[in-house]
């Protein structure tokens, strides 16, 4: 049988931040907030520890505070511990099958839930409004979630235009449905 000549391939790949027209920000907590949240992440025992090393080598860390890098440190250290349960979620997914990622999507539905009616008491109590967007927009992420508080039932279902409407919530009105 003849051996068939290869030719060698050679892609290019464009430089896309050369023009670039806003300028590289980076979080002034990030080395903080990379610590903690990493500390905090490990103390889940989620992985074994090569998978463990592997996982904080992905540094997402960076990823949260170059994507949000006005955040206070509060807020620096809330984007990092996000970003880091989002990746672990992800990892874990991959090699779950349809139902089981089903299953864990919904806890950890009904806990983001729970925690993020915690922390945006907590963002509207220190002002934070950062932190509160940051927080709906994790939130809205999920197929669909339910807020219990104090009574009154919120339901936030994933459309194009839930993000812009709560955020036209004033402060003000957070905490009167908060009843805080």
């Amino acid at each position: 049988m003849p051996v068939k000549a290869v030719t060698a391939t050679t892609l290019h790949i464009p430089d896309i931040l050369r023009n670039w027209p806003w300028q590289r920000m980076l979080s002034p907590y990030y080395a903080v907030c990379k610590a903690e949240s990493a500390a905090w992440c490990d103390s889940f025992n989620a992985f074994s520890p090569k998978a463990q090393a592997k996982f904080n080598r992905c540094d997402f860390n960076l990823l949260a505070s170059l994507a949000f890098p006005r955040l206070d440190k509060d807020g620096c250290r809330v984007a990092c511990d996000l970003m880091n349960l989002f990746f672990l979620f992800d990892e874990y997914s991959d090699v779950t099958n349809a139902p089981g990622v089903r299953k864990q999507a919904d806890i950890i539905g009904v806990t983001l839930s729970r925690l993020v009616l915690r922390l945006v008491k907590s963002a509207l109590l220190i002002h934070s409004s950062c932190i509160l967007m940051l927080l709906l927009d994790a939130q809205l992420t999920a197929t669909s979630s339910t807020f219990v508080a104090s009574g009154i039932i919120l339901s936030f279902v994933e459309t194009p235009w839930a993000s812009k409407r709560f955020s036209q919530f004033s402060r003000h009105k957070w905490l009167s449905l908060m009843r805080l």
